[in-house]
């Protein structure tokens, strides 16, 4: 006895857009580069940490950056206290 068994599969593909939201008036943007999870954004930070370190990184030579880019982490920073049960003094242990 000979069978012949025909089946039909359909595959829905769906695309989600990030969009930024505002986080206690501080606006996220999201950027297809940018990690999704904690573990991402700590080894991001590491390099970035790294790379200011290392006198020879442009990062840490282009002093005029310099500030734009500790406002942009002083924004990280009170989001992350907004978002934290306790704010920033549970986070420091105060």
């Amino acid at each position: 006895m000979r069978e012949v068994v025909e089946r039909t599969t359909e595959r829905v593909v769906e695309r989600v857009q990030v969009r930024a939201v505002p986080v206690a008036g501080i606006a996220t943007p999201a950027t297809p580069n940018a990690p999704t999870n904690a573990r991402g954004w700590q080894d991001l930070l590491g390099q970035l940490g790294a790379q200011l370190a290392d006198e020879r990184s442009p990062v840490a030579r282009e002093h005029w950056q310099h500030r734009r880019l500790y406002g942009e982490l002083v924004r990280a920073v009170t989001a992350l206290g907004h978002a934290h049960p306790g704010g920033l003094d549970r986070l420091s242990g105060h």
